[in-house]
């Protein structure tokens, strides 16, 4: 077989497995029931129910856009979707009848406690099954993040007034309650109750740190301060906060009780996005480069804690600071090719859609490297924050300079795949280093100002961890020069046609211009491609791309 009989063989094994793999995208769980995942295969999306083999498929229409809200004491499982009106609220009984909840127009968020479901809307808010509607915070409040014990009669929730927000506490029968107010250099952005409501925790963001702050509810008394927290937390049986601490790649998770003793557990492998406390057991919704996102028992991603961080990335000073990189050796040993992964705003490095790419570069022969964005070293202060007025100049430089160090002992040039803001980043870079690049591929990538600049202005810009990214990459009165792609390298674009954060005309518009520029656009994707069929059409591209790479011959 010929190399490129060979490199057909491994997209189409690639391609197969993706889409025979189970990904789960949202899982939600309560401490005595059942998990629910929103899992998708090649045949669609669909819900799983742990401890069942019932399964609800999903509409292709709510796919994209479905929301997992909540879990009700009977067993029902609550979803949302979006409408023109706002948020529509759904109960699924066991996997097989749909009712239709009634819910406030424009809603903001719902959460599912006993057998009743509280809506946040820009009216107030409301607890379905007694009909009420009490008004407990003025209309202008957007919430964004709620909590509530098993009874639904105390909910903690995070409002999104500008320029600041609130953590309040709200129940039955009395007005809401300030947790932690908002201010400069205090930003709340996520709560927690525990089942019987005796506890809330709300976790605060300062410019260079973060907490969870632990509350009697009761008395309203603060009792304990987590130092360096991350924003995933859960609370468990008796009382229990689960919550884990930044070490990269890997996280520390520890266990709280109410009295305040912290205990370390262990480390987390891989990307860890949500705790779920359930009848089996607590489990982890991870992704990492061994497995798809999936949900899986908490003991089998832990790595025993003996004092010492387990291996992780390697990290490249920049003159500006320095970067992390997560690297996938080759399997032979060190390949002549390096690429260089540059992941958007704000995901970090471990993208969902990375995992299928990551493994088909491997099998490629080159040498993954994840490269860790500068705005993110620069939020936790290891880098430099760019210049108003010069977007992502600073960035782009600290792109180009790692990518210089880490590839100099290759053969061939390396080459780039960035997706959203990171695309952007790899094509200036290119243009900083002519000669030292041998490709780009650009997902979903940024192209001109008004791409993101429109997200500062509007409601969005209050939600973390977008705010951090936005605050970073836009400051007030700065503007985006547009992009233009060097005209030296072979560059592949892929971009979905319903992106709702980058036009799909910007990405036309961009390709047009230059001679040695293809594109390929997604029917129907967003900002991620997700679909199987959509992932696969960019492995394909992707083995395309780094074929015509291949031919061609590259000097430092």
């Amino acid at each position: 077989m010929d190399a490129s009989g060979e490199m057909k063989a491994l997209v189409k094994n690639v391609t197969e497995e993706v889409t025979a793999a189970a990904i789960v995208k949202q899982a939600v769980s309560v401490p005595s029931g059942p998990i629910y995942r929103l899992v998708t295969r090649g045949g669609g999306s669909e819900i799983e129910r742990s401890g069942s083999d019932s399964r609800f498929l999903v509409p292709d229409s709510w796919a994209s856009a479905l929301r997992l809200d909540g879990v009700l004491a009977d067993g029902g499982l609550v979803i949302s979707v979006p409408t023109e009106q706002g948020r529509r609220s759904y109960a699924i009984d066991e996997l097989a009848q749909v009712r239709e909840l009634a819910a406030l127009e424009q809603t903001d968020a719902v959460t599912a406690a006993g057998n009743r479901l509280v809506i946040f809307g820009r009216a107030g808010l409301k607890v379905r099954n007694t009909e009420t509607t009490e008004v407990t915070y003025g209309t202008s409040v957007r919430v964004a993040e709620a909590s509530s014990n098993r009874a639904g009669d105390t909910i903690a929730f995070v409002t999104r007034p500008s320029p600041y927000q609130d953590a309040l506490l709200w129940r039955t029968g009395t007005p809401a309650v300030p947790l932690v107010t908002g201010g400069p250099s205090v930003r709340p952005a996520k709560v927690a109750s525990c089942g019987d409501g005796c506890h809330v925790s709300v976790l605060v963001r300062f410019p260079r740190d973060r907490q969870i702050l632990v509350f009697e509810t009761s008395r309203l008394e603060q009792i304990v301060v987590v130092e360096h927290a991350s924003n995933i937390f859960a609370w468990t049986e008796r009382c229990n906060l689960l919550h884990l601490d930044d070490h990269w790649p890997y996280a520390r998770l520890h266990r709280t009780d109410p009295g305040g003793e912290t205990l370390s557990a262990g480390y987390v492998r891989g990307a860890t996005t949500r705790l779920l406390p359930s009848a089996d057991g607590t489990h982890v919704h991870a992704s990492s480069v061994d497995h798809p996102p999936s949900v899986l028992p908490l003991a089998e991603v832990l790595v025993e804690d003996d004092g010492s961080l387990p291996a992780a990335g390697t990290e490249v000073r920049t003159r500006n600071g320095t970067l992390r990189i997560l690297r996938r050796r080759h399997r032979r040993g060190r390949s002549d090719r390096d690429v260089f992964l540059l992941h958007g705003g704000p995901y970090g490095l471990w993208t969902p859609c990375w995992d299928p790419i990551v493994d088909l570069l491997g099998r490629l022969s080159l040498e993954v490297h994840q490269l860790e964005a500068p705005y993110t070293a620069a939020l936790q202060g290891r880098h430099a924050q760019f210049n108003s007025g010069d977007f992502g100049a600073v960035d782009a430089e600290s792109v180009a300079e790692a990518i210089t160090k880490v590839s100099a002992g290759s053969r061939l040039a390396p080459l780039i795949l960035g997706h959203s803001y990171g695309g952007y980043l790899g094509a200036r870079a290119a243009q900083l280093i002519p000669g030292r690049v041998g490709g780009l591929f650009l997902m979903s990538s940024i192209w001109q100002a008004n791409d993101l600049a429109r997200l500062r202005d509007d409601d969005r810009e209050n939600r973390s961890p977008l705010s951090a990214f936005l605050a970073h990459a836009f400051p007030r009165g700065s503007a985006i020069p547009a992009t233009d792609l060097p005209r030296h390298v072979p560059v592949h674009v892929v971009h979905g046609s319903r992106d709702p954060i980058v036009p799909v005309e910007f990405a036309v518009a961009a390709t047009s211009a230059i001679p040695n520029a293809t594109l390929t656009i997604l029917p129907g994707e967003g900002h991620i491609p997700q679909r199987p069929a959509a992932v696969s059409s960019t492995l394909h591209d992707i083995a395309n791309w780094v074929e015509r790479t291949n031919n061609l011959v590259w000097s430092h």
